[in-house]
């Protein structure tokens, strides 16, 4: 009985292993991927081109070797489903005091075993594969950072929230900015619980805007 607990265990590190490398591989590999929006063949756009805006496919980002935040994140979910691997989309948000959507970053978190991995090829300053050890400080971490960039951009209040969402039901093919976020802030066509809504918090009474 122990002999076999013993080659289980070696089997399943195994595997973690490989799993942990095929995901560093592909890090590494979208790491060296542009930022942007590819609006016309043969011609690139960049940030502040952003009406010009639809959804990349694998494939396309691929091609294009470019993409937005939320191009990154279905992609990195996409292939961990492609490699038995448990993942999910992350989806910030920040709003004006009259409600207005100001900023978003979205982030994918694939999880190998009990640990949970930032991976993140979008936001140039961040670039890389990030673990942690619960699902909380991973996003506790990636949250304070982004909402303290987003705090200092700007002099209104500011809410904040966060969705958690499953790639998979996403209806991802060309679609512009606007359904992208119709689909994961309004459920709209896409099934995911009410505990999707992990957090909506007011961080100017509670933070320190230095």
């Amino acid at each position: 009985m122990f002999q076999e607990k013993l080659f289980e265990t070696i089997y399943n590190n195994a595997k973690s292993l490989k799993r942990l490398h095929l995901l560093v591989a592909e890090n590494k590999k979208l790491n060296t991927y542009k930022y942007g929006y590819p609006y016309k063949p043969d011609l690139i756009s960049i940030d502040e081109e952003a009406n010009y805006y639809t959804s990349l496919t694998m494939e396309e980002l691929d091609k294009f070797q470019m993409g937005n935040c939320w191009d990154f994140t279905h992609y990195y979910c996409k292939w961990a489903d492609e490699h038995n691997m448990r993942h999910y989309g992350i989806f910030m948000a920040a709003f004006s005091e009259k409600g207005n959507l100001i900023e978003t970053h979205t982030f994918p978190v694939i999880k190998i075993d009990d640990q949970n991995f930032w991976a993140e090829s979008a936001w140039q300053k961040y670039k890389g594969l990030y673990e942690f050890n619960t699902r909380t400080d991973l996003i506790s971490f990636v949250f304070n950072i982004w909402s303290k960039k987003v705090i200092g951009q700007y002099d209104d209040k500011i809410d904040f929230a966060i969705w958690k969402y499953q790639a998979e039901l996403l209806k991802y093919e060309s679609i512009d900015a606007d359904e992208f976020i119709k689909q994961i802030c309004w459920n709209d066509g896409i099934e995911i619980d009410e505990s999707r809504l992990l957090s909506k918090v007011d961080l100017v009474n509670s933070w320190n805007r230095q």
